[in-house]
Parts: C-alpha cells; structure tokens; sequence
C-alpha cells in the first residue's frame, strides 16, 4: 500500500499495477530495461505521467486524490496572490494610504470620516457601540473621540440608559461635514461604476458582498 503525505494528511492508497510507482522490483525493472527515472511526486500529481505511446499512465485512487488536493492548494495560493496584489492595487488607486485625506477628497482622516459616518447614520452611540463598528480598540476610540471633540464636530453627553457611559452625538457642524462626506463618497463610486457595464456592477457588487461576508467570518 503506498502512503503519501499532502498538506501533513496521510493519503492511502494501492498504486496503479501499471504505474511506474507500483513497487521497488518494478522500478527496478525498469532500470534493468533503460527506462527513465522514476518521476516525482510533484510529476505525478501533476498529471504528467505518460507511457512509451504518449498515453497517460492511470492513477491510482489515492494518486487522483493527491492531484486534487494539489491542484486545490495551489489554485487557491495562486488566487489569493492574485486577489492581495489586485486589492493593495486598488487601495493606492483610491488614496487610502494617505493619512489626512479622505478617498472622496474631505480634509481628514479615513477613521474620523467612517467615525462621524457611523455616528451620522444610526444616531448618538456610546464609545464602545462606535468601537465595535468600527472594529477599534477601544482606547483607540477613546483617542479619536478626543480629537472629534476637540475639532468641534462631536460632544459627549450624558447616556440616560447608563449613568456609567456617555453618548457621542454629532454637533451641526459634524452633521454638515457628514453629510457633505456622504454626498462626496457617492459621487466618487458612481463615477467608479460608470465606467463598468451593468453586468459587470452587478458581479462588483455581489463579489464585494461576498468578500465582506467572508472578512467578517475571519474575525
């Protein structure tokens, strides 16, 4: 029985009778006759084996269960090489490494606009409510409280459910500049989609939903 070892799994299995893998007297006999060494693992797996004729040797049931679980590993690294070039590609098109600037041109930074952005759609929200949305620790929150406060666009007031909490509550100026957020944010992913057929918004969309949903199950 012959044992194979794919991604620490042992995979067991006879080997094919007509395979140049079945035994040490076969592949002895095929020095004996001149024949080739015998392939590698990687060249088996790979699909490669082909007899005198050009006739693909057949695999045995744990050959073709080797193959799968190689062909499977490396589409998916090559797929997730693909996706982390193709994604950090995107993040420098966008303006995203840029600290004070937001991707839609408003004069401060990515965590302060999606900050005031959460605080502008649901409505007053305690330091760890915005923490968790914002997936922030939350002395990092705490942080940025202090500078949205002291820039005049958030107050903190008292939680009426809760005397041990305070509710962050966007002051007129912080609405306004939420607002004018929201409104630069859509212009920018309407000309983004413009560019793109009907079709192809549609598979955006749905793969960017996709991805979220797959982004939340790793947390």
């Amino acid at each position: 029985m012959g044992v194979l070892l794919v991604e620490g799994k042992c995979v067991l299995g006879a080997p094919s009778r007509r395979s140049p893998l079945t035994t040490a007297r076969h592949r002895g006999r095929a020095r004996e006759k001149g024949g080739a060494k015998p392939p590698s693992f990687l060249e088996v797996v790979q699909g490669d084996l082909l007899d005198g004729a050009h006739r693909r040797l057949p695999f045995s049931t744990a050959t073709r269960e080797a193959r799968w679980l190689y062909i499977r590993t490396m589409s998916t690294e090559a797929d997730a090489a693909k996706a982390q070039a193709m994604f950090a590609a995107v993040v420098r098109a966008l303006g995203l490494l840029r600290p004070d600037t937001t991707p839609c041109g408003q004069p401060m930074s990515i965590t302060e606009a999606h900050a005031i952005g959460e605080l502008h759609a649901a409505g007053p929200l305690t330091q760890q409510d915005l923490a968790d949305r914002l997936r922030l620790q939350k002395s990092s929150v705490s942080r940025l409280v202090d500078e949205l406060c002291a820039d005049g666009l958030v107050n903190r007031s008292p939680n009426p459910a809760d005397k041990r909490s305070v509710l962050l509550v966007l002051t007129p100026l912080g609405t306004r500049r939420a607002k004018r957020l929201d409104a630069a944010r859509r212009k920018l992913f309407a000309r983004l989609l413009d560019q793109l057929s009907r079709g192809e918004r549609r598979m955006v969309i749905a793969g960017l939903d996709r991805l979220e949903q797959a982004a939340h199950a790793l947390s």
